[in-house]
Formats: C-alpha cells, sequence, structure tokens
C-alpha cells in the first residue's frame, strides 16, 4: 500500500511539473500589460508565441461581455470562422521590426473619435456603441525602429481576467 501512495505521490508531483512547463505566462490589465505581452511576443520562441497566440482567442461569454449579447454573438461567430480558416500568430513580420506602438481607446473614445480613436480603422466607429463601458481596446504594430510601418492587429481586450484578441470586429456584418 505505501508503494502505490509513493507511486500516487510521484505521479502527481511530475504531472505537476510538466503542466506548470505549459502554462502560459499572465500579463496584468491595462498598457503595462499589453507591453508586458508584446515584450513577451518579441523575446519568446515561435513555439512559445503560437501557444500564447492560442489562449488569446475568445470564446462566447468573452465576446458576450465586451459587446453585449445581440453583437456578441456575431462577433464570437465571426472569431470561430476566421480560427477555422487561419493560424493566427501574434509577431513582428521580420527580424528588423523589434519596436512597437500602441494605441488605446474604448466606447466614448470611438463615440467621441477622440484621443487614439483616429488610430483604429473607421469600421470601429461604427460599431463602437456595441462596445461595452469598461473595456478599453487595444491596437498594436510591430515596427523597425523609429519607424510607423509593420505588422498590426486589433483588438486586445482584457475581459473575464484575462487578456483576448478578438480579431478585426469591425469587419462583423450589422443587419
Amino acid at each position: 500500500m505505501r508503494s502505490i501512495s509513493r507511486l500516487i505521490f510521484s505521479l502527481c508531483w511530475l504531472f505537476g511539473s510538466i503542466s506548470s512547463l505549459w502554462a502560459q505566462p499572465s500579463f496584468p490589465e491595462g498598457r503595462p500589460g499589453v507591453d508586458s505581452m508584446l515584450n513577451y511576443i518579441l523575446h519568446h520562441s515561435y513555439e512559445d508565441v503560437e501557444a500564447l497566440s492560442d489562449e488569446l482567442w475568445p470564446d462566447r461569454a468573452d465576446c458576450e461581455a465586451v459587446f453585449g449579447p445581440v453583437f456578441g454573438e456575431k462577433a464570437y461567430r465571426f472569431q470561430r470562422k476566421v480560427r477555422r480558416k487561419t493560424q493566427m500568430v501574434i509577431r513582428p513580420r521580420g527580424e528588423d521590426q523589434t519596436s512597437y506602438l500602441i494605441w488605446e481607446t474604448d466606447s466614448v473614445g470611438l463615440a467621441e473619435y477622440s484621443g487614439d480613436a483616429p488610430a483604429f480603422p473607421g469600421g470601429y466607429r461604427e460599431i463602437g456603441h456595441y462596445l461595452r463601458a469598461g473595456y478599453p481596446i487595444y491596437r498594436f504594430k510591430f515596427v523597425k525602429p523609429g519607424e510607423h510601418r509593420g505588422a498590426v492587429y486589433d483588438v486586445l481586450v482584457y475581459v473575464n481576467g484575462r487578456w483576448k484578441m478578438i480579431h478585426r470586429p469591425w469587419m462583423i456584418t450589422v443587419e
């Protein structure tokens, strides 16, 4: 009986050690979290970044929390469709893209077209009223230092205690 207990303990310890290797990093909420995540992406392996990118896909609850039940359901279906068609890995498009730019807005900024809102695609103005208060959204671009052109991604949002990438919600058809 004692050897079985040791075996179970050893397996639990081993599984805990292995699963911690697969655990994704966590990033704080807000702009510091975006900075931390983008630095992680710039300085980690393709495999690590690919795993992180997989974790950023939203589920139905994430989309509905950010956009409400009606538009959130549409956003979720769109994300599912995009995910089936692509293996999106969030990363620079060249080794020389070692810097990044970040823009932040929210429902008020989109409605008033103020702050960083003009840096977002125009479609955000059309869907901005669906964005619930309390959810800042972030657009970012990997660039060569000192340049403004590069690999652009939108939109990161901190929802349900974690970061999610709701890919280009402005492309969703609103009926």
